[in-house]
């Protein structure tokens, strides 16, 4: 099942779905919609790290112990944010990495590593029936 269909199911699975977030991914799905680096960017839902924890059913081990905030993407992608204010993904998030982690003062700079390296590389992003 592709990324963003799995993404559409996990959604509406969860206690309260977000019914325009599933709609916005339902989009690209009717409309075979390749998504862009720019639109990859705006599914972004920031949570605090204790928020995350009680509202989805992940090994928090995976996290660093310094992460305040979780940034969490299509596809189950998760930027940490550390106390002392940089973005951080490390191999357990993303296991194609050359280096053990990744951290940046710009999220952007994040996002983009985390485009080519997941989404680009991997092609794991099928938009629906050609």
């Amino acid at each position: 099942m592709d990324l963003i269909y799995k993404e559409i199911i996990l959604e509406k699975l969860r206690t309260k779905p977000n019914r325009e977030y599933i709609r916005q991914l339902q989009h690209f799905v009717d409309h075979n919609q390749e998504i862009n680096f720019n639109q990859f960017q705006t599914f972004r839902k920031r949570k605090k790290f204790d928020d995350f924890k009680r509202e989805y059913e992940m090994d928090i081990n995976l996290f660093k112990d310094d992460c305040v905030e979780v940034i969490h993407y299509l596809g189950q992608i998760y930027i940490q944010v550390l106390s002392n204010g940089l973005y951080c993904i490390t191999k357990a998030h993303v296991p194609n990495l050359e280096d053990d982690e990744y951290q940046s003062p710009k999220l952007e700079d994040i996002e983009k590593i985390y485009w080519i390296e997941q989404i680009m590389k991997s092609k794991s992003i099928d938009y629906g029936q050609n």
